[in-house]
């Protein structure tokens, strides 16, 4: 289970460090409603409760928050 939070303001960066959707966020990083930090009180509310943050991938997914698979 995943869920994408605002992918404006919070991209996805690839690998040639292009910004997607655009470079939106290069000019506003610290602006309300931006992980920027694993540390930020807005991704810990998500990490605390068992979601991974794309943020710390080597690609960073700002905006991917996910839960662990459930295998049954």
């Amino acid at each position: 289970m995943a869920i994408d939070i605002n992918p404006f303001e919070n991209p996805y960066v690839s690998a040639s460090d292009t910004v997607y959707p655009d470079t939106y966020f290069l000019e506003h990083r610290r602006a309300p409603g931006t992980f920027t930090s694993a540390t930020s009180p807005a991704v810990r509310a998500f990490t605390d409760q068992g979601f991974t943050w794309g943020g710390t991938w080597a690609q960073p997914d700002l905006q991917h928050f996910q839960l662990p698979r459930q295998v049954p």
